[in-house]
């Protein structure tokens, strides 16, 4: 049975499009501020464009994507797009604005479902022309940070703003007997603070274990933060930070030094790196090597597992507890990546090879 409304719905659609298409050779018109005369033939020349060409015609360029989630006053929420493109003609990086679309639920499988919208919407490839996706740092852009800093982070965001959960807090820390201190932020930019925080949370860690606790119960983010302190390895990566975060913030400090330092700076930082080296490069390998010529990457220079040091605590701990192999093995291969990217940047930015540094001392 054939429609006798789907000729009228093809009409009016085609009318809409018709109406669209004018409009935004009208709006090209005025942003470009191309005068009447030659506007007249800039709609000739479209429309002397083969139709074949025209479907044949494809986007190229390359895109990086910034989407941002904004509500506005009354309330709902919107998801902006804004597109960097490459510009060949002039060799000029531009961002462009690309939508503002209406989102009722700001998950992460809407704003996908927008964005792909957006994309087969305008007929654009994203999947061979998007390079890049930028965004801020919420969960719903990039998922749930799980990683235990940002566990660090959370436990003094989740205190620093009531005076209620402070209070109680100070309560648990006179149960165990812990020093009435303050936590610590771990700042973004002064991350040389990250030392005294770690150290911070590992002097009030009885405290703070018990306090979330108390509320894993009442609140999700209490629960959280409690599930990671309630992990045993927890305490074993803070007292790893404890142990090697000190080698490289000593290093740093000498740079920051009010007073010359220039006639000491190579032998802290080779000594710095050839301590990291220590605790993971094979002692016979390491003495027999010019330490610019220490290949810190190469797996057969590395010691074995069980011989890799990550601090006495850790050690300690190690070798006194009934851990699994698996979970051991996870550990230390974490300790190493974090050695390995440690000399990995030392040996990047300082010249070990200069000779003029070496004379410094003298």
């Amino acid at each position: 049975m054939i429609d006798p409304m789907s000729k009228f719905k093809s009409l009016k659609t085609l009318e809409d499009k018709t109406k669209e298409s004018e409009l935004r050779v009208s709006m090209f018109i005025v942003e470009h501020n191309i005068s009447i005369r030659t506007s007249d033939h800039l709609v000739q020349l479209i429309n002397s464009i083969p139709p074949e060409v025209m479907n044949n015609l494809t986007c190229k360029c390359k895109i990086v994507i910034f989407p941002y989630l904004l509500t506005d006053r009354s309330a709902i929420k919107h998801l902006a797009i804004v597109v960097r493109i490459m510009d060949k003609n002039r060799f000029l990086v531009r961002n462009e604005f690309a939508c503002l679309e209406p989102i009722s639920h700001a998950t992460a499988n809407n704003i996908f479902d927008v964005i792909i919208k957006f994309f087969n919407k305008n007929n654009i490839p994203y999947k061979d022309n998007l390079v890049g996706f930028a965004s801020d740092g919420a969960n719903a852009m990039f998922g749930f940070a799980k990683c235990r800093r940002r566990s660090y982070k959370d436990i003094y965001t989740y205190m620093k703003l009531s005076y209620k959960k402070q209070s109680e807090y100070k309560e648990f820390q006179v149960f165990v007997d812990a020093k009435p201190h303050k936590l610590l932020q771990a700042s973004q930019t002064r991350w040389l603070s990250l030392h005294s925080c770690v150290k911070r949370i590992l002097e009030q860690y009885k405290a703070l274990k018990l306090y979330f606790e108390s509320g894993h119960l009442i609140d999700n983010k209490a629960g959280n933060i409690h599930s990671v302190l309630s992990n045993l390895f927890t305490e074993l990566y803070l007292n790893f930070l404890d142990f090697a975060l000190p080698i490289l913030t000593n290093v740093n400090l000498t740079f920051q030094s009010e007073s010359p330092q220039i006639h000491l700076i190579y032998s802290k930082v080779a000594t710095a790196y050839k301590t990291i080296l220590d605790c993971y490069i094979n002692n016979e390998y390491l003495n027999s090597t010019q330490l610019s010529q220490v290949q810190y990457r190469n797996p057969n220079n590395f010691l074995s597992t069980e011989n890799i040091y990550s601090g006495g605590k850790c050690t300690a701990v190690l070798s006194n507890n009934s851990f699994s192999k698996r979970d051991i093995n996870n550990f230390v291969t974490n300790c190493l990546n974090f050695y390995v990217e440690c000399c990995h940047k030392l040996y990047k930015r300082f010249p070990f090879n200069s000779v003029h540094m070496k004379c410094l001392e003298l």
